[in-house]
């Protein structure tokens, strides 16, 4: 499923420090095929996925246009076979996400990470679709996605029943997703 991450025009950065011994192949300044693809994968985790940010929808929208930008990164990142002991979602900024939920939303750092959890699932769902070109999906309409997606989480995660208990939720939220 995965094709090779080394045709992705953003790793011509990644690979220039280890070009100038052009009787070798690039992995050989690695000693392994395997300290190779650790290296790429924190490359790509601190080049396309870690940022700051105080607006919740920011951090999804940044992991959907590296999906789109980056495909076959993408793929490497999150479509390939893993240990059992790996974490399923790889998420370099999962705490400051946590935290910004929890602070923002007034609940438990517990209950925003099952939250973001969820939320992972479904921002996973929407990058292989597009990553794989299942899908193709503009800002304006993942931004719908988004917002409509943390509406349905805020209302189960605050036990919210109606719409009018929703509204001062979503206006105490506006800054996460606007």
């Amino acid at each position: 499923i995965c094709s090779s991450p080394f045709s992705s025009p953003s790793l011509f950065l990644f690979i220039i420090p280890y070009s100038v011994r052009k009787d070798q192949p690039i992995y050989s300044e690695f000693h392994s095929l395997e300290v190779l693809r650790a290296a790429l994968l924190d490359y790509v985790r601190e080049r396309f996925l870690r940022f700051r940010s105080t607006n919740y929808k920011d951090f999804a929208l940044a992991f959907l246009r590296f999906a789109k930008a980056e495909p076959q990164l993408f793929k490497f990142l999150y479509l390939r076979r893993r240990d059992p002991q790996e974490k399923l979602l790889d998420d370099v900024n999962l705490e400051l996400t946590v935290s910004l939920l929890a602070k923002s939303l007034d609940m438990p750092l517990a209950i925003a990470r099952e939250m973001h959890q969820r939320m992972q699932y479904y921002c996973y769902a929407l990058g292989v679709m597009i990553a794989t070109d299942y899908r193709d999906l503009s800002e304006e309409e993942l931004g719908k996605e988004l917002t409509d997606l943390l509406c349905i989480m805020l209302g189960h995660y605050k036990g919210i029943r109606s719409e009018a208990e929703l509204e001062p939720w979503l206006e105490k939220a506006r800054h996460l997703i606007s």
